[in-house]
């Protein structure tokens, strides 16, 4: 046990002094940083930014916050703070009023009069701007009727408080399309689907640094295979001894950026499971190199599992959402079992 210690630590000293350990780690934290703070948005997102100095476009806005949709409208300090918003997925999108908004929509130019700000991400920005466009379409209207009542009329003022009362009729009423509504009752699918969502919650920090560690662990077995493997002079314990030692700053790293981001990972289940990672990742790092003798085959099953494990562990999407029993399949692997273990944790 004395003699397996030493090693490891001579070999956690080489793994250091080449530098790939800790270049792996800078590279994890700085990967996991970017990605904690800049998420797609939830499904449930329904925040809609909307900035306009204008008096008009002040009106639209306090309208639209009082409005019953079923989006959430706020108004942005600035136009920077709402892009910046819709960047980091903080709100689904945003409308920018134009400063000379009233006065394009008194002209009847109202080209380039509001700018839409969205991100590549935002799945309800289209019908948040319907629902924008027709506020804004009502206010349009009634200054539009109130523009072509003085070319029409010989007493415009007379005029357009008719035209007025029955614009006000129309859009404020159901007198043109008149909506019944009837519940639905909920199906028996309901407590099945909130089962399946408590079983597959997700822990895109904990799923990201785990495929870290085991991509790096794949790397390490491939400089394992076809450098130090092609004597004799070294056996499977060493081996083992090399990937651990390999793993251990970014592991600790990784403990780190997990608690920090994701604490509500109880930390008896933090401690084991990271230790049944650690343990896995080595042993599952052999199976490539006992398929397959030359360099190329391997690297191209690692690449393989590397968008295997993309495709089934719950770190960009969840992919149980879509097909339950994927959550199950992403178990083949190590970063899956620990992803799928950690969450029956919470």
């Amino acid at each position: 046990m004395e003699k397996a210690a030493i090693r490891y630590l001579l070999l956690l000293k080489r793994s250091v002094k080449t530098g790939a350990s800790l270049w792996a780690t800078a590279l994890m934290v700085l990967f996991v940083a970017v990605f904690a703070f800049v998420r797609p948005p939830e499904k449930e997102g329904t925040r809609v930014l909307l900035y306009g100095s204008d008096e008009t476009a002040q009106e639209i806005i306090r309208e639209l916050e009082k409005s019953g949709s079923a989006f959430s409208f706020e108004e942005a300090p600035d136009r920077e703070y709402l892009e910046e918003a819709v960047r980091s997925s903080e709100a689904e999108c945003g409308f920018v009023f134009d400063d000379e908004f009233g006065k394009k929509c008194r002209e009847g130019d109202t080209e380039e009069s509001i700018i839409f700000v969205t991100s590549p991400f935002t799945v309800k920005g289209n019908v948040a701007s319907e629902t924008v466009f027709a506020s804004l379409l009502k206010r349009y209207s009634e200054l539009m009727l109130k523009r072509e009542s003085e070319r029409i009329f010989e007493e415009p003022e007379e005029a357009y408080a008719l035209v007025a009362e029955k614009n006000a009729l129309y859009s404020d009423s159901d007198y043109i399309f008149k909506l019944e509504y009837t519940g639905a009752e909920e199906s028996d699918s309901t407590d099945r689907e909130k089962t399946s969502e408590q079983e597959n919650r997700r822990l895109p920090v904990h799923a990201l640094t785990a495929l870290f560690l085991f991509m790096l662990c794949l790397f390490d077995q491939e400089e394992n295979k076809f450098s130090f493997g092609k004597g004799r002079l070294f056996g499977g314990g060493f081996f083992l001894l090399k990937n651990l030692a390999a793993l251990t700053i970014p592991a600790a790293a990784a403990l780190i950026l997990n608690r920090l981001l994701e604490p509500e990972v109880p930390w008896g289940a933090e401690f084991a499971l990271l230790a049944l990672l650690l343990l896995l990742c080595p042993l599952w790092a052999r199976l490539p190199g006992l398929l397959f003798r030359r360099q190329e085959g391997f690297l191209c099953l690692t690449i393989l599992l590397l968008l295997f494990s993309f495709v089934l562990t719950p770190v960009f999407w969840n992919p149980a959402g879509y097909l339950p029993a994927l959550s199950k399949l992403g178990c083949i692997l190590p970063n899956g079992l620990y992803v799928y273990l950690l969450g029956l944790t919470l």
